[in-house]
């Protein structure tokens, strides 16, 4: 299979921001702080917030909860990962597991800078 993740054919990537104040962030949850990020949307789907971050079409997404499993999200992971984004869980735990019962909650940002200006939105 080709390098990197396709979206009808076309190969897609993140968008690249990595200036919080230029991001458009999909909150699952109500962050710890508001960062000056530029805007923010509630998509209501890990899956749809994952695959839009991936296709350049948001630059991140805060998941303040714990309550996905990994089949709202590890097809999400894939295309972040495939397409050049980063993607960490809130609590230190592995992201992907075998384990249906598995709650991960999840900081994902098209770019590591902008993971790490990120940090304080899931801070407890």
């Amino acid at each position: 299979t080709p390098n990197g993740a396709w979206r009808d054919g076309t190969l897609i990537s993140t968008s690249g921001v990595s200036e919080l104040q230029r991001s458009v962030v999909a909150l699952s949850g109500l962050p710890t702080a508001h960062l000056e990020w530029k805007q923010y949307r509630a998509l209501g789907s890990c899956a749809l917030a994952l695959c839009d971050l991936a296709a350049g079409l948001l630059d991140a997404y805060v998941d303040t909860g714990r309550w996905h499993r990994p089949w709202d999200y590890l097809g999400g992971l894939h295309a972040v990962r495939n397409a050049g984004g980063v993607m960490i869980e809130t609590h230190g735990e592995p992201l992907v597991v075998a384990d249906e019962h598995a709650a991960r909650g999840m900081l994902v940002a098209a770019t590591p800078e902008l993971l790490e200006s990120l940090m304080p939105a899931i801070a407890t």
